[in-house]
């Protein structure tokens, strides 16, 4: 059901005919691929029924058809109207075109006026969009050779041919073709000098990601949907009408984003007209979007802020236009040979002002310092004032040199004990302790900075030990925890519901940011660079890791730190000193007394074992 739906829903809209036949010819195989095949007349109704009103006589005159209709025939007929729609629109859109470029002595930004009076073209219906001139004329403009025979054929600016364009040209990518035809287009276009300027016959042509200003324009207008961010079609029924009286369509509308250097400048509510030329920019639109002002010079013009009057971007007149400089993407880029220096040319997509700036893109986008050492070798002058050779940000290092600005240590210390605890998991570890555990769990007290250790088997048992560790300090200390600081690792995420019902702030620390947690992160790296030297000590086995980091946590809350004036954390949290004359090496070779466990008397009364930490309780060990 949703294959045949997809089928029936097909329209046209901007595709080409050959893009919008195939689209129909695919839904119908994928149909027939399970099990479902469409009859040949009901592909060609559903063919029919998705084309616009530009094909009502076609369609009218298939429908009228007493005999059934192939549906290959039909491809022709409609690829056969297609090519005819398009050489009449381009017919129609030459005198256009000439009118609107013959004098440019007297026109400004390549047509600006026709038949000496400002010609006003606008988008019809309800809406009143207001472009002056003819936009820069439409997007199919040739040169023709006058005779009888090809009078009604456009002619191709690359080959000279009649019968086609540019734009479908067999050697539109065959560079070494151009070159050699270079004379003979450059001949063609000798004998019609007046008719389109060099700008529209060149190969680079306005239509691609050129954008220029239009005073006289009320909406921006581009012919590449590509142009647009978050288009949508078109839906209503305004159409662009030019001084020849030709209407436009407008295909989708959407937004746009000019950058130049640091600066963006964004393009709201941008028509796509498939056959204007040139992307025009709005200077209403663009100075309210923006809140910028413009200035318009001889040669130039001037973006600038509108409140502080800062110059935001410059750009020059180019053929008559004022052309907006803007960052181009993919651009085609090829690799040449240079032998002679001086036929090396840099090309710049933006005017450079200041040379310190144009050095430092020569030199691979180098450090300011090194640009100025380069600078004084080659004897550059250059501005000798540091703030404004510092002025601009290149965004180009921004993208590429980005770093993570430092962490600050921060000496921020509770004022009481439980008011904020500090927690990580360390692990999994590479082998299970003897115990059967793969990772660890640590609560760091902010004030006292006393470390509880739980080992863990499992992640999900994190919520468990935290609610014995809470029951534990709370009644030991008659205090509450009041803050709870972690990562924003997906075990804590659980603990929100029983943090919201025992009343505990918890801080989370921002994503790739575990500096923000770092008390705990150091602690984490104290107890296990401290475990591993007492394991390695007592030449014990890997699996043993637990009772080490155990024994390292035990011995790290009773040293002085510097943090609490060289006073150990067992001191400032319990007020009393540790008892240093009782601990004994990790790993040691002890010898338990064992009598009250025999089960007769001749058995030895002790035991060789290996000292493996003392317990949380007092005066007790732990052996093997």
């Amino acid at each position: 059901m949703q294959l045949r739906l997809e089928l029936q829903s097909v329209k046209k809209g901007s595709l080409s005919m050959i893009d919008y036949i195939m689209k129909v010819k695919g839904a119908a195989d994928n149909l027939t691929a399970i099990g479902e095949p469409v009859l040949e007349q009901d592909q060609v109704m559903n063919l029919l029924g998705g084309l616009g009103s530009d094909y009502n006589a076609v369609v009218t005159a298939i429908n009228i058809r007493d005999d059934k209709i192939s549906i290959e025939a039909v491809h022709s007929i409609l690829l056969a109207f297609e090519h005819r729609l398009e050489q009449q629109s381009s017919i129609d859109h030459i005198s256009s075109m000439s009118a609107c470029y013959a004098s440019s002595s007297n026109n400004r930004g390549g047509g600006r006026k026709y038949n000496s009076s400002r010609g006003q073209s606008h988008i019809s219906n309800t809406s009143n969009y207001t472009y002056r001139g003819c936009s820069r004329g439409d997007r199919y403009s040739y040169n023709r050779r006058h005779n009888s025979t090809n009078s009604e054929k456009p002619q191709c600016q690359l080959c000279g041919k009649f019968g086609h364009t540019v734009h479908v040209c067999y050697h539109r990518f065959d560079i070494s073709y151009q070159n050699s035809q270079n004379n003979g287009t450059s001949s063609l276009n000798a004998g019609n000098q007046n008719t389109i300027p060099a700008m529209v016959a060149s190969s680079h042509n306005p239509a691609g990601d050129d954008w220029y200003l239009d005073s006289g324009a009320s909406h921006h207008l581009t012919q590449n949907e590509r142009n647009l961010n978050n288009f949508a079609p078109y839906t209503g029924t305004n159409r662009v009408t030019v001084d020849n009286g030709k209407h436009l369509s407008i295909s989708n509308t959407g937004s746009h984003r000019l950058v130049f250097n640091s600066h963006s400048f964004q393009l709201r509510k941008v028509f796509h007209v498939p056959f204007i030329s040139a992307n025009l920019i709005s200077v209403a639109k663009l100075c309210s979007d923006n809140n910028a002002l413009i200035e318009f010079r001889s040669n130039s013009f001037i973006v600038k802020d509108l409140h502080t009057k800062k110059v935001l971007m410059q750009g020059r007149l180019e053929n008559g236009l004022y052309k907006f400089p803007v960052l181009y993407k993919n651009k085609k880029m090829a690799y040449v040979g240079v032998h002679n220096p001086s036929t090396f040319h840099s090309h710049r997509l933006s005017p450079v002002y200041n040379k310190v700036e144009l050095w430092h893109h020569r030199l691979g986008h180098a450090v300011t310092d090194i640009v100025v050492q380069v600078m004084q070798s080659c004897n550059v002058s250059y501005e000798r004032n540091k703030a404004v050779v510092c002025s601009t940000v290149c965004s180009s290092c921004q993208m590429a040199k980005s770093h993570r600005l430092p962490t600050h240590f921060s000496f921020s210390r509770a004022s009481k004990p439980l008011e904020l605890i500090h927690t990580d998991i360390w692990g999994p570890a590479m082998l299970k302790s003897t115990s059967g555990a793969k990772y660890c769990i640590l609560f760091l007290d902010d004030y006292s900075r006393y470390t509880w250790f739980y080992p863990l088997q499992t992640k999900d048992q994190v919520l468990l030990v935290f609610k014995q560790f809470k029951l534990l300090v709370e009644n030991q200390f008659d205090a509450k925890i009041k803050c709870l600081q972690s990562n924003n690792s997906g075990e804590y995420q659980s603990f929100m519901n029983f943090l919201q019902q025992s009343v505990i702030l918890h801080r989370f620390s921002c994503p790739y940011t575990s500096a923000q947690n770092g008390r705990v992160e150091r602690k984490h790296m104290h107890v296990v660079e401290t475990g591993l030297a007492v394991l390695s000590h007592a030449s014990l086995p890997i699996q043993f890791w637990q009772y080490a980091f155990q024994s390292a946590t035990f011995l790290i809350n009773r040293m002085p730190s510097k943090v609490l004036n060289n006073d150990s954390p067992y001191y400032t949290l319990f007020h009393k000193m540790p008892e240093y004359k009782s601990f004994r090496v990790f790993g040691c070779l002890c010898y338990p007394f064992i009598r009250p466990y025999n089960s007769h008397k001749l058995q030895y009364r002790s035991l060789q074992c290996v000292f493996l930490g003392s317990s949380k309780t007092k005066d007790i060990v732990l052996i093997l």
